[in-house]
């Protein structure tokens, strides 16, 4: 476990304001978006398979970039196998309106944009050798840490309508 992902734990009680404040004062996290500390680090980081799967990465280190990878590039996204039934699940729906619990706006931005509106948080496990003993499977496809709700509608979607050519993610790299 690095120390760097110690440093990124949330406090028992702790809002996600009063994190963030505490996370920006330590200039070794600047480069790590806020969008990836609220999505993952914050609510995820006492998960077990956040730990047994995630914290050997140096977060000192890596960088958050946002990019944008085709659709063919999502279809071939690895998931924790926890996840899979999860995922497939949910990826059923065969229209808009079958989707439960998506606030409206995140609705109406599927259906305006055919993409989701906060970028999932993505990593090349092969290029992250320490994370071999995981089980992660190390490959040259992107594997998705953060956003199974959002593949399993980005799935449904391409079941009944013609996504986006291109949807954004945040791509772990060394």
């Amino acid at each position: 476990m690095s120390n760097s992902f110690l440093e990124l734990k949330s406090l028992i009680n702790e809002s996600f304001q009063d994190y963030l404040i505490r996370i920006r004062e330590n200039d070794a996290f600047n480069h790590v978006p806020d969008e990836v500390l609220e999505q993952w680090m914050y609510p995820h980081f006492n998960q077990s398979f956040t730990i047994k799967h995630y914290s050997a990465i140096n977060f000192y280190k890596v960088k958050f970039n946002l990019v944008e990878l085709t659709t063919n590039q999502v279809k071939k996204f690895t998931i924790l196998n926890k996840f899979a039934s999860y995922v497939e699940l949910k990826s059923k729906y065969k229209n808009f309106e079958s989707f439960p619990y998506l606030k409206p706006k995140d609705l109406n931005y599927w259906k305006n944009n055919k993409t989701w509106t906060t970028p999932p948080i993505v990593i090349k496990p092969i290029d992250f050798p320490e994370l071999e003993t995981t089980n992660l499977k190390v490959e040259k496809n992107y594997h998705l840490i953060e956003g199974h709700s959002r593949l399993s509608y980005f799935k449904s979607i391409n079941s009944f309508a013609k996504l986006a050519n291109t949807h954004k993610v945040f791509l772990i790299k060394k």
